[in-house]
């Protein structure tokens, strides 16, 4: 007897199935626990399933996934298996008419598992984001990359991949730099494809992403800093307008009275110390407070740190002035660069596809809603950036509670800035390091196409 590894697990068609080596077995049908046949000379449909990928080459399995009418077996040998009943959609699976045959020859990562979204099925290879086809009519099958207008800027080497449904989106963390979580997003009309991108969230150096999960509308991780171990998560829908946009944030609700008070004010050092009853990564040359919306008067919206003391499993942050208050609220955590960089502008058909030519590009303007400042930055041919700043400029008449009496978000507006510049060889990105929103609601370009023909005059 041969003692093998387990290598995947699989629920499918009421069975539950194991892939060991090249060989895929299932459970008997509605019973999971059931791995015998009863009687070798009376086969029925309902008894478990063994089948072997290999055909010319051996093919160790190293995931199964389900989808649509069959199981998705993918290998080692890069190559990529269907298994289903013989009968097609409908038929019920048993060990008489299964199947398994393979439809596409692609290299894939043997780490994460192909993962779906509605009716799409996606699969990571190095550097690269496939999208499986299926079967067509004719029987063919194939993959598209649709990683192949960022060529490049994907990982390598994989970890922890997962989908959010609610986002249309799926994500992977890179395992060679583990504070980096990548992410695709397509949305789809019909059977087109409106919009797509692929972006990334990056966590402070010390960062380890362990794995990570999407549930509702939430991004949670389980991050090792420090060798300590953290559960964070990240909306992945629009926060509200007034919630600061921090790192590692913390909202805190002062407590001046009491036993245990997180807010204690020195009138000797006019001083205020909140304490974090977490061990974040703050420093005293980064760290933000933001206070809310409870707080009233002359109060700044945004005080920068003077001290940050690590007291056991305590944050001190201490600041000038007095914020002895009571049940106030209090955004606490670190700045970070946002950067979304547009791919190169082209001229599209009425079929979306793509004109040759050249594109000179004069002028942009956005137009944005419920945002604060951010920088339009154009760089072309290796000289240095040519950047441009919107700030909003409403007065703040009610509240007064900014350092200047403006607002810090524009309800709604438009800004121009100056490109002059081939499309190729100009890199367009939208930049912020602010802790209120960015909210672009579309952008328009103006600027001169000269068509060009590959077509020969007779």
């Amino acid at each position: 007897m041969k003692h093998v590894k387990i290598k995947s697990l699989a629920v499918f068609k009421d069975r539950l199935w194991f892939s060991a080596e090249d060989v895929v077995f299932s459970s008997a049908l509605g019973n999971y626990e059931n791995l015998f046949l009863g009687d070798a000379t009376n086969i029925t449909e309902t008894d478990p399933i063994d089948i072997r990928a290999s055909s010319n080459t051996f093919a160790e399995v190293v995931s199964m996934v389900p989808f649509e009418d069959y199981l998705f077996v993918n290998t080692k040998a890069n190559i990529q298996f269907q298994l289903q009943a013989a009968g097609g959609e409908g038929t019920t699976l048993s060990p008489t008419n299964v199947t398994i045959s393979p439809v596409t020859y692609y290299s894939t990562s043997a780490i994460v598992d192909p993962q779906t979204i509605g009716s799409q099925l996606y699969f990571y290879d190095s550097k690269r984001l496939y999208l499986f086809m299926g079967k067509d009519k004719l029987g063919l099958a194939s993959a598209v990359e649709v990683s192949s207008s960022v060529p490049g800027y994907l990982p390598s080497n994989y970890r922890s991949a997962c989908t959010a449904p609610s986002r249309d989106s799926i994500l992977t963390v890179d395992s060679d730099n583990p504070n980096n979580i990548y992410f695709y997003t397509v949305r789809f009309s019909g059977d087109r494809v409106i919009q797509n991108s692929f972006y990334r969230f990056v966590l402070s150096q010390a960062s380890n992403i362990q794995t990570a999960q999407a549930y509702e509308n939430y991004l949670y991780v389980v991050v090792r800093n420090n060798n300590k171990f953290f559960l964070q998560r990240s909306n992945m829908i629009a926060d509200d307008v007034n919630t600061p946009r921090l790192d590692d944030m913390f909202i805190l609700t002062t407590k001046v009275n009491g036993n245990n008070p997180n807010t204690i004010y020195d009138s000797v050092t006019n001083t205020t110390t909140f304490k974090v009853p977490v061990d974040l990564p703050y420093t005293s040359q980064n760290t933000l407070l933001v206070f809310g919306s409870t707080w009233s008067g002359e109060t700044p919206n945004i005080v920068s740190t003077t001290t940050v003391n690590t007291i056991g499993s305590y944050k001190e942050v201490i600041v000038q002035g007095n914020y002895g208050t009571d049940n106030m609220t209090v955004y606490i955590g670190n700045p970070f660069n946002m950067n979304v960089t547009l791919s190169p502008l082209q001229i599209k058909n009425q079929n979306n596809e793509t004109v040759e030519g050249t594109l000179s590009v004069r002028m942009g303007t956005t137009r944005h809603a419920n945002s604060g400042p951010y920088s339009i930055s154009i760089a072309s041919r290796n000289r240095p950036p040519m950047v441009s700043t919107f700030y909003p400029n409403y007065a703040d008449i009610v509240l007064n509670e900014d350092v200047l009496p403006l607002d810090l978000v524009d309800i709604d507006g438009e800004f121009t800035f100056k490109i002059f510049g081939y499309s190729d060889s100009s890199q367009i990105s939208i930049v912020s390091d602010f802790v209120t929103p960015v909210n672009i609601v579309n952008i328009n370009f103006k600027g001169k196409f000269k068509q060009k023909s590959n077509s020969t005059n007779t």
